[in-house]
């Protein structure tokens, strides 16, 4: 997986989870993407939701609609896309469907299906962010040898301007 695909996961999971815990946002969502069709099996990903028959066709069009927004929302921060770009969106995006979905909706309980989706959501999120981590090791600023350079440079430039005034000065 590219640094790009895993940024473009950990943003639209972040997404999925804000979409799915605000009622308003969810709502919004499910208009965009059904355009008021709510009952047209076509806005249910049931081949890839796990155990998609003993879901509830509300809770399949709540997490299809809110999976749909969050892909959206990701996709639209890349103004005017290069088909390089497009091409990586469009790779993230077969990622996030294909292998995240799945997982995201494994395991969910019965009785609130959206509430273990935001959890598996915020554990996938978590160990792609670690993963990202990996990748992109944290330098300290200490470890520059030249970090203290421009703390010396301004400090001796204070020191002369003050010399040049205190002894600049005396007649």
């Amino acid at each position: 997986m590219t640094r790009f695909e895993r940024n473009f996961l950990i943003n639209s999971l972040m997404f999925l989870e804000t979409i799915l815990s605000v009622d308003k946002k969810l709502d919004d969502a499910i208009h965009h993407f059904t355009q008021d069709q709510y009952e047209n099996p076509r806005y249910q990903i049931n081949s890839r939701i796990t155990n998609a028959d003993d879901w509830s066709k509300e809770d399949k069009l709540k997490f299809t609609s809110a999976i749909a927004e969050a892909i959206a929302l990701v996709s639209e921060k890349y103004e005017n896309p290069t088909s390089e770009t497009t091409e990586q969106i469009q790779s993230a995006r077969n990622i996030l469907l294909d292998d995240y979905v799945p997982l995201l909706t494994a395991n969910t309980d019965p009785e609130n299906r959206l509430k273990s989706v935001r959890e598996n959501s915020s554990q996938i999120r978590k160990e792609l962010i670690a993963k990202l981590k990996d990748e992109v090791p944290y330098k300290s600023q200490f470890e520059n040898p030249y970090v203290l350079f421009p703390f010396v440079a301004a400090t001796v430039a204070v020191a002369a301007t003050a010399a040049s005034v205190l002894f600049g000065n005396k007649p």
